[in-house]
């Protein structure tokens, strides 16, 4: 008897956990993953690459002008591309942010990237991109740049996903990012 009490109480404990949260997203689910693209609120996004940035070595020393991150953190870089694909203009998203394999949030460093390269969300006409063809975001990093400071543990569990907000706050998408 003791047994079969403690097996419904087991049944019982899992039905109402996973009735619980109603459309909260209960895993790490993505729409993308790097390289692809996702569209969001009439723009189209794809994240050029996801790498670990050195400030000390061409070319992240063009890039970051800010002070070292602290020990045990490093600085990486997302380099984005985002293009206007409706028939009315678009806004780019200023909600970015990061998010580990637990779900703790890492926003864009903004003091200490130049400005030449960085990520500034703008409205964007039909089949126009950011960043310009030919800019120095462009030619350099093949997008405009996001440098964000992560704890090395953060990066050793994956996945890390770029997460992108509607600009009204309405949806969101996300990217799944190789390290």
């Amino acid at each position: 008897m003791r047994c079969a009490v403690g097996i419904l109480a087991t049944l019982l404990s899992s039905l109402a956990v996973s009735g619980c949260g109603g459309n909260e997203r209960v895993d790490n689910a993505v729409e993308a993953r790097e390289g692809n693209q996702v569209e969001l609120a009439g723009v189209r996004y794809r994240v050029v690459v996801f790498r670990e940035l050195n400030p000390f070595v061409t070319p992240g020393d063009a890039l970051w002008r800010g002070d070292p991150p602290r020990a045990g953190v490093g600085l990486y870089l997302v380099s984005l591309s985002a293009c206007g694909v409706d028939d009315e203009p678009a806004r780019a998203t200023d909600e970015v942010h990061l998010e580990d394999a637990f779900g703790q949030r890492f926003m864009p460093r903004v003091a200490g990237t130049v400005d030449a390269y960085q990520y500034g969300p703008r409205m964007l006409e039909p089949g126009e991109c950011l960043p310009h063809e030919d800019s120095a975001a462009d030619e350099t990093f093949g997008g405009a740049a996001l440098v964000f400071a992560l704890p090395f543990e953060a990066i050793e569990e994956r996945p890390i996903v770029l997460e992108l907000g509607h600009p009204a706050g309405e949806d969101e998408v996300r990217i799944q990012l190789d390290v």
